[in-house]
């Protein structure tokens, strides 16, 4: 159902572009997202590569290695301190 709600969607966005006042806005939307898309991407490579050397030199020999303590005690971390939550983050706790 949602996948074919999401596909609605396009093909009415499509339709939208051949109208003259819509159409050129709803281009440089397409292409303002795109351009935000790969901004994130890199923005997501920094905030992982600082939360696996930071719970690096934090935590070390603490953490095994499954998903749930990645995800839990090194990914989400950095998350967590870019949003304000840093008071337990610095103690490695």
């Amino acid at each position: 159902m949602a996948i074919d709600l999401e596909l609605w969607y396009m093909r009415s966005l499509k339709f939208m572009i051949s109208h003259n006042y819509l159409g050129p806005k709803l281009l440089m939307i397409k292409s303002m997202a795109r351009d935000l898309a790969s901004f994130l991407y890199i923005i997501f490579v920094f905030i992982i590569a600082y939360g696996v050397v930071s719970r690096a030199m934090i935590m070390y020999k603490k953490v095994d290695f499954n998903v749930h303590d990645i995800f839990s005690r090194i990914l989400y971390p950095p998350f967590s301190f870019l949003f304000g939550g840093s008071d337990k983050l610095l103690e490695g706790k």
